[in-house]
Formats: C-alpha cells, sequence, structure tokens
C-alpha cells in the first residue's frame, strides 16, 4: 500500500492522470485490448474483445437468424469484420493465413461512390471457412492464447519426416535438445543413434483415402502446374499427421520439425502460403489451428534430401518399412534386410508385452521366412479381433477356455478348413514362443481331441497328394516321359531359336534340381525399379551358375557338373545354398543344355539368368513359362516339375532322406506330400501280394508296362506355343 501510494502521489506531483483499470493490483492487466498474465504468463483476449468477435462472426454467419437468404456483406462490414480479426492474429498464431480470402474480397466491390456503399456480396464457401475457422478457435475452451515463456525456456521435442511419392509418409520424434542444421555442416550429426528411436515414436502409413485420389489425379496430369505440388502436400501431410498422432503429448513443448522440402519450411516458419491449392490450404490452417490450440511454440529447419536420405531413417519409415536397430547404417541399405520387416502391429504387440528392444525383435521377426510369419500373424490376428470383440481383457497369454471359444466361432461359421483353423492355432503358439511364454496348453489333451472334433465335423478335403484328374486344384507331376516329350517338342519346333534353349534350360533343371518355377524365373513386380544389387541377393543370375570342370570348357563335351547358388529359397531365407548337378550326357542332360544356352547368349553376370526372344530381350517371367507349359497339358503348373521328380525319385527306389536332401525339404514330411503314389506302383505291389500267396499263377498276373499318364498322355505340341 505504501508504494501504491508513493506512486499516486508522484503522478498527481507530476500532473499525470492514473488510468483506474489499468492500475489495480493482482496479476493481470489489460493492455492494448490484450489481457496480460504474469501468473500463468499468458496472453489472450479481454472478455469484451472476446465477447464482441464471437458477435460479429454470429452476425457474418447469421448462427442465430432464421432466414434462409445467403449470407452477405456491404464493404464497410467486411472491412470492419477483417479488421477487427486482423487485430486478434496477433496473438492467433497462424490467423494471418484465415484472412486471406476475406482481403481478396474487398477487392469485388466497386471503388467509386457512392455505389460501393450499399453494395453487396455474398460470402464464399472459402469465405465461411475462414469464418467458421475463427469461431471455432474463439469458441473453443482450449485456446487459451498464447504463451509469453521463450522457446528456449520450453522443452524440446525434435521430429523428422519424409514423404515418398504415393507409396506412403513417415516419421519420428525424440525429446530432448539436438542439434540444428545452422549449428553444424555435418549432416550426420543430426540424426539420432537407432537405438535411441522406440517403436512408439515412430510412425509409418499411407495417405489417407481421399488425399490418394487426389494426387493419383495430379500424377496422371499433363500440366506440370498440377504435378509439381503433390511432393510438397505430402511433405506437409507428414508434418500434419505428427501433430494428430501425438499433438496432446507435445502440449506447451517447442517443437522443431526437421524437413526436406523448402516450400513447406518457408510456409511453417511463415505461417502463411501463396499457394492457390486448396487442399494444401486446409491442411497447413489445420496444422497451425492445432499448434495454437496445443500452445505449441513451431520452429521448423531444412535439410538437403542427400542428407535425409543418407543419414536419417525417415525415408525408410514413408517406404513403410521399419529399420529401428542398432545395426550399422551399411546394413539400412542391404537388400536382405530391407524387404523383410515386421508389420507395425506385430512391433508393438513385441514391444508392448515384453522388455525387448526394436533391434532385438526384427532379428526375431527374421528367425522365420516371410511367408511362414505372415501365414502366422492371419491366426494371431483373428485370436486377438475376437477376444477384444467379445471384451476378453487378457487374451495373451492365452488359456484353454479362451482357445475353444474361439475355435468354435471359426468351426461355426464354416468358412475355413480344419486345416486352416489348426494353422490359425499355431499362428498364436508361435505368438507366445516369440514372448517367451509356455505353450504347453496348445498341447493339452483337450484341445486336441477339440481339433479332432473340428476335423469330424467340417467337409473334408483331399490332400493334394490324392488329388486326382478333373480336380481344378491337381498339380500333375511331370515324370521323366513326360520331361522327354516336352523337350522333344521344344527340339522339334524351334531348334536354334535362343528363346529355345532357355526353355530347354529351364524345365531341365526345374526337374532334375527339384525346383519350382518360381525359384528360376522371376515375378513382374520383380524387373521393375529393383537395382542389380537387389535383384541378386533373392533370385538366379547368370553368376549363380558354376561349371566345372572349367568356364573354357563349355563348348565341349567334357564338362562333369554345374554348381547352383541359390541366393534365397522359402526354407532357407536369407541363407544362400548350393547344390550340385551332374552331367550325363545325352540330349536331355541339363548341364550340356545350360552350357548350351550360355554360349548363345552372352551377358553381364548380374543380369536375369533366362531370357525370351524379342526386341528387346525381357527374362523369363513365372506366369510366362507356366503359360507355355500349359500348352503341353492344362494341369502342369509351377509345382509339377518338383511333384514329378520326387515321385519318380521315390519310384526308382531312392529313399526318403535322399529325396529329402535333393528337394531341399526341411523334413520327411514335407517332402512325403510331393509323393504321389502311382498306379502301376501299386498294381505292382498288389500282383507281388496275389502271387506270392497262391492265388494266382505267376503268369496271370498282369503288370502294365505303360504307364497309365500315357493314356491320357502330355500331347506333343505340333504349333509353337504362344510367347515363342
Amino acid at each position: 500500500m505504501e508504494a501504491d501510494q508513493l506512486f499516486t502521489s508522484l503522478c498527481e506531483s507530476l500532473g499525470l492522470t492514473i488510468k483506474t483499470a489499468k492500475n489495480q493490483t493482482g496479476t493481470r492487466v489489460e493492455f492494448a485490448g490484450f489481457l496480460l498474465d504474469s501468473a500463468s504468463m499468458r496472453v489472450t483476449l479481454s472478455t469484451s474483445k472476446h465477447e464482441k468477435a464471437l458477435t460479429l462472426l454470429h452476425q457474418a454467419l447469421q448462427l442465430h437468424s432464421d432466414s434462409t437468404k445467403p449470407c452477405s456483406f456491404t464493404l464497410s462490414e467486411l472491412q470492419h469484420l477483417t479488421g477487427y480479426l486482423q487485430f486478434i492474429a496477433r496473438i492467433v498464431p497462424g490467423g494471418q493465413l484465415h484472412l486471406r480470402h476475406l482481403y481478396s474480397a474487398q477487392a469485388w466491390f466497386p471503388t467509386r461512390l457512392p455505389q460501393h456503399i450499399c453494395n453487396r456480396r455474398r460470402i464464399t464457401t472459402n469465405m465461411r471457412h475462414e469464418l467458421e475457422w475463427w469461431f471455432t478457435l474463439l469458441s473453443a475452451s482450449t485456446w487459451t492464447g498464447i504463451s509469453l515463456e521463450l522457446p528456449v525456456i520450453r522443452s524440446e521435442i525434435h521430429i523428422w519426416t519424409d514423404a515418398a511419392s504415393t507409396i506412403g509418409i513417415g516419421g519420428y520424434y525424440i525429446a530432448g535438445t539436438w542439434q540444428t542444421p545452422s549449428v553444424f555442416t555435418d549432416f550426420s550429426q543430426l540424426s539420432p543413434p537407432p537405438h535411441c528411436i522406440l517403436a512408439r515414436n515412430a510412425f509409418s502409413e499411407r495417405p489417407n483415402l481421399k488425399l490418394r485420389k487426389a494426387l493419383r489425379i495430379r500424377l496422371h496430369s499433363t500440366t506440370n502446374q498440377e504435378r509439381q505440388p503433390t511432393i510438397n502436400l505430402l511433405e506437409l501431410f507428414a508434418i500434419f499427421r505428427t501433430l494428430e498422432l501425438w499433438g496432446d503429448q507435445f502440449r506447451d513443448h517447442s517443437v522443431h520439425f526437421h524437413c526436406d522440402n523448402l516450400v513447406v519450411v518457408n510456409c511453417i516458419l511463415r505461417q502463411t502460403t501463396r499457394s492457390s491449392d486448396a487442399l494444401f490450404i486446409r491442411y497447413l490452417r489445420t496444422l497451425l489451428a492445432r499448434a495454437a490450440s496445443l500452445n505449441l511454440s513451431i520452429q521448423c529447419h531444412w535439410l538437403p534430401s542427400s542428407a535425409n536420405n543418407i543419414f536419417f531413417l525417415p525415408p525408410a519409415y514413408s517406404r513403410l518399412q521399419y529399420l529401428m536397430s542398432p545395426l550399422s547404417r551399411s546394413h539400412f541399405s542391404s537388400p536382405s534386410l530391407n524387404h523383410n520387416h515386421p508389420p507395425r502391429r506385430w512391433l508393438d504387440l513385441i514391444l508392448s508385452q515384453t522388455h525387448m528392444s526394436a533391434a532385438t525383435a526384427i532379428i526375431l521377426w527374421q528367425s522365420l521366412a516371410p511367408s511362414t510369419r505372415h501365414g502366422y500373424l492371419t491366426g494371431l490376428f483373428s485370436y486377438l479381433d475376437f477376444c477384444q470383440t467379445r471384451r476378453f481383457d487378457t487374451p495373451i497369454p492365452a488359456t484353454t477356455t479362451l482357445l475353444l471359444h474361439w475355435l468354435t466361432a471359426l468351426a461355426s461359421s464354416r468358412s475355413r478348413q480344419a486345416s486352416t483353423i489348426q494353422a490359425y492355432l499355431t499362428g498364436v503358439k508361435s505368438h507366445h514362443i516369440d514372448l517367451g511364454l509356455h505353450v504347453t496348453v496348445f498341447d493339452s489333451d483337450l484341445i486336441r481331441r477339440f481339433l479332432r472334433g473340428i476335423n469330424n465335423h467340417l467337409p473334408q478335403t483331399i490332400p493334394t497328394q490324392l488329388r486326382r484328374e478333373g480336380d481344378l486344384r491337381y498339380r500333375r507331376p511331370i515324370l521323366k516321359e513326360d520331361l522327354q516329350t516336352i523337350l522333344d517338342s521344344l527340339t522339334t519346333l524351334l531348334p536354334n531359336e535362343p528363346a529355345t534353349l532357355g526353355l530347354k534350360a529351364v524345365f531341365s533343371l526345374a526337374w532334375t534340381g527339384f525346383c519350382r518355377i518360381g525359384e528360376i524365373t522371376y515375378e513382374r513386380k520383380d524387373l521393375v525399379n529393383t537395382s542389380p544389387d537387389e535383384f541378386a541377393s533373392k533370385h538366379l543370375v547368370r553368376r549363380s551358375i558354376t561349371f566345372e570342370p572349367t568356364p573354357n570348357a563349355l563348348s565341349s563335351r567334357t564338362l562333369t557338373g554345374m554348381r547352383i547358388t541359390f541366393p534365397s529359397t522359402k526354407t532357407s531365407f536369407l541363407r544362400p545354398i548350393e547344390r550340385w548337378i551332374a552331367a550325363v550326357g545325352g540330349p536331355y542332360c541339363p548341364v550340356h543344355l545350360m552350357a548350351e544356352y550360355f554360349c548363345h547368349n552372352s551377358r553381364a553376370l548380374s543380369e536375369p539368368l533366362f531370357f525370351a526372344s524379342g526386341n528387346p530381350p525381357m527374362p523369363f517371367t513365372r506366369q510366362h513359362v507356366v503359360k507355355i507349359l500349359q500348352q503341353f497339358h492344362h494341369s502342369f503348373n509351377g509345382h509339377s516339375f518338383r511333384r514329378g521328380a520326387a515321385t519318380w525319385a521315390a519310384q526308382i527306389g531312392l529313399s526318403e532322406a535322399d529325396i529329402q536332401s535333393l528337394g531341399r525339404w526341411a523334413s520327411a514330411t514335407s517332402a512325403r506330400r510331393y509323393i504321389e503314389e502311382s498306379p502301376q506302383q501299386s498294381l505292382a505291389l498288389s500282383s507281388r501280394f496275389q502271387t506270392s500267396i497262391g492265388l494266382f499263377s505267376s503268369t496271370s498276373s498282369v503288370v502294365p508296362s505303360r504307364s497309365p499318364l500315357e493314356k491320357t498322355g502330355v500331347r506333343s505340341v505340333s504349333r509353337p506355343p504362344p510367347g515363342l
């Protein structure tokens, strides 16, 4: 009080008038129409100014009017409203961006007096959006003005984002201080170590459907004006998504965005844009409004694209990959790692239910083949979704009761086979193994008996090895006679064609090597946008074939064998396997056919192994080879060579262990499924049995000398198959 009295007496002695409204006790004072609070260190609108702004917006939008006439303005009304909102924009981050169309509308009025005084113009859609944005912000209880705290005092959040065309967007963040490009010229120092990035602090996804449609239209546009802003919009959307996902965690923080798009960086720093792209403006407005409601101090830093692609992780995230391992950066570009990363849902489950790091989870995921992992995930997600819909709070670890309820629901739907349900159960069991939990519940007598009940309850399916002609899913094996018929037909038709040499080498190699067609050919998607090193890490190339004794002997008949190096197979994922094939001579020898093909087709060692004729020549795709193969018989497919080789090996008396080794099967059970029991062999065994017990004389037993395959037999093709 003494200080107040002293101040009052001093002003009176100097002849100064004190304004009572600004000389009150407390922590709040009104200055220049704004209310300053020294306790919360915030600046907001005074109550009167706030109510006036809402009243003007009410009148402009006719929120309380029953009139059906469209909203309209005179020039003076529009100028009054725009000027008042411009005044408020001083404490609203990004507020100026929401005044563009209001200012542009003032140019529509005639400039001569007195026409412009009473002239009215209707409100446009863009103007309405701006006014609705202001009304929503000012009427929201979450908006409390801006903070007076300096950004350096706030806790920092650093976010890295990236966008990759229409493939996807991604980003991650770390809490705490970090270097900025203005400090260091070595951009490799700007990236946090991979082990510091938690899976829950990173995201990778495709844009929403509406945005993807808009981008697809622009990519197919013929004008550069429409194509150019595509990446700008994606980069901005990536930043927008970070605040959508984690905005509530960033409240009252200083957020630093690291982006390699200079247009987006400038727009965020200026909090406005000159772009006419309505979608870009919309996301920028929403981003700034979200930042204002969360009381965020936004900083944006530009990074060169080269630095972002080489040293930073977001390009990997934006391509729907999860490279969160503490491995060296040289491993990030390794093709063997880039195409086998776990889905986000599985990764989140592992990290939330264990104490594993992201690197440990990725290595654990790679313990099984990708096809096996994805098959297990189908069953696991089916189980988790069932427990969620039935409101079972703790699905993991699984109990006998939960498993019985789930299996009953699967069997009752009758939309899955018994073998599929059992595979689903194996997927849930595999997840328990990943988590280090006990799996005794899956092997209990009750579960086994229940599975037998499902097998009896559902319609039975014919096993693959018992399917015969007439079944659409029948995979006819190619036996020795069938292979000879096919190769002879190719030789008769086109004896000197390079494509024919390639086809003969493919067919002979597939049969003698117990191969699926997909192992020695390629898919169309593998031939597009794939680097030579990445292609060679997954598929056979010319350097995968090595002849013995020396390469100089290719033109002679002195070859003893051929070594094939499979870079990756279904049973040995990411581990090369070597197989040797002996040279036995004759017109069907795969070694001599391959050597002859190499002599007529000289190409680089890193190129695909087999090429078809054409201009330019194209590598053999699986669809191309199977289509030609089915010209000889409609039941032939990619597994016919592998099934035929296993069946023939069993007929000539090779042991199961030898067949398993030749076919590279993981178990004898898997190999046994490829062996088709020959009717001729069954007749021979029955004849031996009946002759040995004296039911019939040995002369009356008739063992057919002709294979039943020759009855319906493989037809010789008298005309070239399509594609040759």
